[in-house]
């Protein structure tokens, strides 16, 4: 009993009524709890209607496609590096074998008097 009234006069406090209201508010809640019926609940057409407007209705699978944008090619960069690596092969620095183009746009690895060498080309935006 202790508990009920604890929770009756917290309910006062908080809602600023009497101890009568409050008493009703604290047997409407057990009720509630219990289950039982209470005036405020929906009569079986609106509880119908309800219903009707929780059902979202069949679902379709969302089928995502998701397609890598394809780049178009940056010709002056193989421009350069088709350059730097024939400019290269002339000179007699390097031979085809020990060539190698990692990314037609960017990168050539090759190896010279046994050391391996990386070029890579960028181009800044700004």
């Amino acid at each position: 009993m202790a508990q009920d009234t604890e929770q009756l006069r917290r309910i006062m406090e908080n809602l600023k009524c009497s101890e009568t209201e409050a008493a009703e508010i604290m047997a409407y809640d057990k009720a509630v709890d219990r289950g039982e019926k209470t005036p405020h609940d929906l009569t079986p057409a609106q509880n119908k209607v309800a219903q009707s407007y929780a059902r979202t209705g069949t679902r379709k699978p969302t089928v995502y496609k998701f397609e890598k944008k394809e780049r178009k090619p940056n010709e002056p960069k193989r421009e350069l590096i088709q350059t730097i690596t024939d400019a290269l092969i002339e000179q007699g620095m390097i031979d085809d074998n020990s060539l190698h183009i990692e990314n037609i746009e960017r990168q050539i690895d090759f190896t010279f008097n046994g050391v391996k060498y990386r070029i890579v080309l960028s181009a800044p935006r700004k």
